[in-house]
C-alpha cells in the first residue's frame, strides 16, 4: 500500500514542472502557508501563518495552524488527494480567523501541484484554496 501511494504521489505531482525528485521534494520539507483561497497572509509574522510537513511513509500531515498544533492523515491516488480527518489541539488564541480559514480549507485539498515556486493547493472543481512555500 505505500508502495502504491507513493507512486501515485510521484504520478500526481510529476507534471508540475519540478526536475528534483517530487517525493523527496514534498516528502518532509516543511512548508510555510502563504495564502488561504483569495486571503494573502503576507502581513503575518513566519509563526502566525500555517504551516505543513507531509510524511509520505506514513501518509501523514502535521504543523500548525498559526495558533494550535494538528495532524492528520491523507491518501493519495492517480486521481487526487484527501486530507483528514485531522485533529488540532484547542489552546485558545487571539485570533482563530486563520486557524478556521486553514482547516477550513485543508479539509477541501483534492490536489496538489508542486512547482518551483511552492505548492498549490486545489479543491475537487479546480479553484485554487491554498497555496505554501517551502519554508
Amino acid at each position: 500500500m505505500k508502495v502504491v501511494a507513493g507512486l501515485a504521489l510521484v504520478l500526481l505531482l510529476a507534471g508540475c514542472g519540478s526536475s528534483a525528485p517530487v517525493v523527496r521534494t514534498l516528502n518532509m520539507n516543511p512548508w510555510e502557508v502563504v495564502q488561504i483561497g483569495a486571503t494573502s497572509l503576507e502581513d503575518l509574522s513566519s509563526e502566525m501563518r500555517p504551516t505543513m510537513v507531509f510524511d509520505t511513509t506514513k501518509m501523514q500531515v502535521a504543523g500548525t495552524t498559526g495558533c494550535n498544533s494538528y495532524s492528520g492523515s491523507y491518501t493519495m491516488d492517480e486521481f487526487g488527494v484527501e486530507i483528514g480527518p485531522v485533529a488540532a489541539t484547542k489552546k485558545a488564541c487571539p485570533d482563530m480567523k486563520t486557524e478556521d480559514l486553514f482547516l477550513k480549507a485543508l479539509s477541501e485539498v483534492a490536489r496538489i501541484d508542486l512547482g518551483e515556486d511552492g505548492i498549490k493547493m486545489f479543491d475537487a472543481s479546480g479553484v485554487e484554496v491554498m497555496k505554501a512555500e517551502a519554508k
